[in-house]
C-alpha cells in the first residue's frame, strides 16, 4: 500500500486491520519522516517506510493500493489532496494501481 499524507481515518483502518491479524507494508509518501514515524507508532502491526514525493512513481509499480488523503471534496466530485497527491495518483494510474 502506498499512501500520501496519512490521515486519522487511514490510521484507524490500519489499526483495525492489525487487530484482525492482517499485515500491511505501508510506503508513506511524505515531505517529512515525522509523518511516517507517527504512522508506525499508531499502527504497530504494519511495516512503515517513509519516502520522498519524488520516489512515488518508482514505488507505485510494486503497490497493490494507493491511498490519498483528502482535504475536501467539491460538488462535482473533484477533491483537494495534500502536496504530492496528484503525483501519486498519476503514478498509480500509469501502473494500473487502484486509488482510494
Amino acid at each position: 500500500m502506498v499512501l500520501c499524507q496519512p490521515s486519522n481515518l487511514v490510521r484507524a483502518f490500519l489499526r483495525r486491520a492489525a487487530q484482525a491479524g492482517r499485515f500491511f507494508e505501508v510506503l508513506a509518501v511524505s515531505e517529512s519522516s515525522a509523518a511516517g514515524d507517527a504512522l508506525a507508532k499508531a499502527c504497530p502491526g504494519c511495516r512503515v517506510t517513509t519516502l520522498p514525493h519524488a520516489s512515488a512513481f518508482a514505488v507505485a509499480a510494486r503497490a497493490t493500493l494507493a491511498v490519498l488523503a483528502c482535504d475536501y471534496v467539491l460538488a462535482d466530485g473533484a477533491l483537494a489532496a495534500p502536496p504530492g497527491g496528484r503525483l501519486l495518483a498519476a503514478a498509480a494510474r500509469a501502473h494500473g494501481v487502484p486509488v482510494l
